[in-house]
């Protein structure tokens, strides 16, 4: 199934060459329907244009002209149950050459031409967002064994695809190539251990002299071995085509802070969401290639925060809003998509696909395309809606999934629930879920302008359903169970999926908090890596964040650290992914990056497009914390340290039409400064407020640099404690000017 395709054009944009002839040659693959790909046939569509220096265009498309040879790809078994075949190629089959300009091609046949565009079964095309892009990479260790062949170690799992210089090549002779995950102790490359129930091999016949083995498809793998080459090998020699879809800036985000194993869980997190897009989301670049709905939304926090990532998150977006117009008249969105499984779902999937499309509109501030998703989400609250029992008020069995997906997965794999009562109809997550669905649909349509009843509607069924929560999935100390049974009892286990889930999403009472909050942080690390970010997010919420830092730096409890100790370098399916076989490349875990930098960078977006920003000091044992924060809007460069004695100091550069609150340790304007100048006059500083004891400053673009000693002088030169009334009466009248008219605000404004 695999064909080399030419004609004389070009080989690839930065290869052209003006006043001389150019070749443009393509290698086409298609094979059986799996995740990622749907079932089609096999084909090839071309249209090229060239633009000339003189202002001329030409146009070239694939059409009769064009030659096809049969490939070098002979047929081979299986890699696993995900449609994926092992690639064996014969070297001595490839038409050496066949991708320059020289080369002859009039022995080849012609391509059978399946008509114009559109052609059945080719009716509509979607234009990819991003593309692959690839580096080089040599091993840092080469090691030869005893029986001759070599292992290469990369130092991290990584998606590649191999390449390996072989020299003097004898013709026939079989080389192997295989990737893995882990060594066995006599040095070779494990194929029990780490794999995912998948061959991670790659098979070659050598022809006669230099040659490289490059096989066509991908896998994630640490190590590499070599068997069968009858020369020596160096470093040179084996290298990876490292790949991941090309993404804005990869070095966009920075972070650094005093404690050592929360730098490590940021650069495993970096690393993971670098290598885990391919030319979609994919769940694990070893076996389901393919976009999980759950594994998106997570890469994606990750991928937008870490390198200004766009076009890849709306590109899965709009896919699975595809999905819903294609299969799911109830509103329901496929779990994976575009896919071989055709119509297939989980009800969380479709719940937290909501979530996931407020999420990127307060990132990117993109309106068109929160106008086009739009349609979507509503669907997806009447779906949840028509599952709400009257009886209880609560979403019971939500339709859909199956097998442990049904109803909803509540937390995967199955191992990682902790004792959640999946017996249980009306699933205290599910509902909290649905609330913030119908909340956040309500918020979209006021962003869009729509009608007041659509938008009252939305809030009115969050209401009630938080009503519902309140009165039947909480204990008498505010602790919430795990849900209702059938028949209306309640469920005596109070997990922390349950809790946590409840206090992030705002649907713990104030006078409660507390104790769910002690609840939650007593049951330390319970639950898995896809949702570990709603854990984090409660203990933030709840203002313990100490736990948080606690939750991802004890190597004791399941979490980052404990998988770092254990030789993590790809974030994980599972907390015990090599004891049970799950994936050991899962992209998923890479969501933390984005807590890590809202929480312990301490700068969070509060409005979309990052027009508004927070920036707070955790209260933690981190005694110091550095990086840049990428937003829509610029990038945020900042860094913070507090002493022994609790004094801090914040230096933030806020990008231009951005505002900030930034809050700082102290009662009143006096116990602090601006880079050594008073509050007072400031340039930056619109409104200054005091509540519980801690104070908030508003300030414009510019750079700051904040501490909360008392200021050495004023703006004017004034001592300090000559400016402790003043104070009270330009907060107000700056408060009243900013709200009165932008003029202010603009006389306000400090360059950086």
């Amino acid at each position: 199934p695999v064909a080399v395709v030419g004609c004389e054009l070009r080989r690839e944009p930065r290869d052209v060459h003006a006043g001389a002839a150019n070749v443009f040659a393509f290698v086409t693959w298609w094979g059986q329907p799996g995740q990622g790909r749907p079932a089609s046939v096999p084909a090839l569509i071309a249209h090229i244009t060239v633009d000339h220096a003189d202002g001329t265009r030409q146009v070239f498309a694939t059409d009769g002209n064009w030659r096809a040879h049969t490939g070098m790809w002979i047929q081979a078994h299986v890699r696993n149950d995900e449609g994926d075949f092992v690639e064996h190629i014969d070297e001595r089959l490839d038409p050496t050459g066949w991708d320059t300009v020289g080369f002859d091609d009039a022995s080849w046949p012609h391509v059978a031409v399946l008509g114009p565009h559109p052609t059945a079964p080719f009716s509509h095309l979607y234009a990819a967002r991003t593309h692959i892009v690839e580096q080089l990479v040599a091993p840092a260790r080469l090691t030869r064994l005893a029986g001759g062949a070599y292992v290469a170690d990369f130092g991290a799992v990584i998606s590649a695809t191999p390449v390996v210089e072989v020299h003097r090549g004898v013709a026939g002779a079989r080389v192997t190539l295989l990737g893995g995950y882990e060594l066995d102790p006599d040095g070779h490359v494990s194929t029990t251990n780490g794999i995912q129930d998948t061959d991670m091999s790659w098979i070659f016949d050598e022809r006669a002299g230099a040659q490289q083995l490059r096989p066509f498809g991908y896998l994630a793998f640490r190590y590499l071995e070599i068997d069968g080459a009858h020369e020596p090998l160096t470093v040179a020699d084996v290298q990876i085509a490292a790949r991941h879809a090309n993404l804005p800036d990869e070095h966009a985000a920075r972070f650094d802070t005093s404690d050592g194993t929360l730098n490590a869980v940021w650069t495993l997190a970096r690393h993971s969401a670098l290598y885990d897009p391919q030319e979609q989301f994919v769940d694990t670049p070893t076996r389901e290639k393919g976009p999980f709905l759950g594994d998106s939304f997570d890469v994606s926090q990750a991928t937008e925060a870490a390198f200004g990532e766009r076009q890849l998150t709306f590109q899965g977006l709009r896919d699975f809003a595809r999905s819903q117009a294609r299969y799911w008249p109830d509103g329901r969105v496929n779990v994976v998509y575009p896919n071989g499984d055709g119509k297939r779902d989980i009800p969380v999937g479709t719940q937290t696909y909501v979530e996931w499309v407020w999420q990127n509109w307060m990132t990117t501030g993109n309106l068109d395309e929160l106008a086009a998703l739009y349609p979507t989400v509503r669907n997806i609250t009447d779906y949840v809606a028509r599952a709400i029992d009257p009886a209880t008020g609560l979403v019971t069995n939500l339709p859909g999934g199956g097998s442990d997906y049904q109803y909803g997965a509540v937390d995967w794999p199955p191992w990682m629930r902790y004792g959640y009562d999946m017996k249980t109809a009306a699933r205290t997550m599910m509902n909290v879920l649905a609330v913030d669905d119908f909340q956040r649909v309500a918020a979209m349509g006021r962003a869009l302008g729509k009608p007041s009843s659509e938008i009252a509607r939305e809030q009115e069924r969050a209401d009630a359903l938080g009503r519902s929560i309140h009165q039947r999935l909480t204990r008498p100390d505010g602790v919430l169970i795990d849900g209702l049974y059938a028949n209306g009892t309640q469920s005596t286990h109070a997990s922390q999926q349950a809790n946590a889930w409840a206090l992030a999403f705002g649907l713990v009472p104030p006078a409660q908090v507390a104790t769910v909050a002690d609840h939650i942080v007593a049951l330390k690390n319970a639950m898995g890596v896809v949702y570990f970010r709603v854990l984090l997010d409660a203990l933030h919420v709840a203002g313990r964040d100490q736990a948080l830092v606690d939750a991802l730096t004890d190597p004791k409890r399941p979490g980052y650290a404990q998988i770092l100790q254990r030789g993590a370098t790809f974030t994980w399916e599972s907390w015990i992914a090599p004891d049970v076989g799950d994936s050991e490349s899962h992209g998923w875990g890479a969501t933390v990056l984005a807590v890590l930098q809202d929480d312990i960078l301490g700068v969070r977006a509060t409005a979309p497009g990052g027009a508004q920003l927070d920036v707070r000091v955790p209260a933690t044992s981190v005694t110091r914390a550095g990086g840049v924060v990428v937003t829509e809007r610029g990038r945020v460069p900042v860094s913070w340290t507090r002493d022994a004695a609790g004094h801090e100091t914040v230096d933030v550069t806020i990008p231009t039409n951005v505002t900030a609150n930034v809050h700082l340790p102290v009662a009143n304007a006096h116990g602090a400064s601006d880079d050594g100048v008073n509050l007072v006059g400031d340039p930056g500083v619109s409104a200054v407020h005091t509540t519980d004891g801690a104070l908030t400053l508003t300030v414009g673009s510019g750079h700051y640099r904040f501490t909360t000693s008392a200021p050495t002088r004023s703006a004017t030169g004034a001592s300090s404690s000559s400016l402790v009334r003043p104070v009270v009466v330009i907060v107000v009248v700056l408060g009243a000017l900013t709200a009165g008219t932008g003029v202010v605000v603009r006389r306000r404004r400090r360059a950086a």
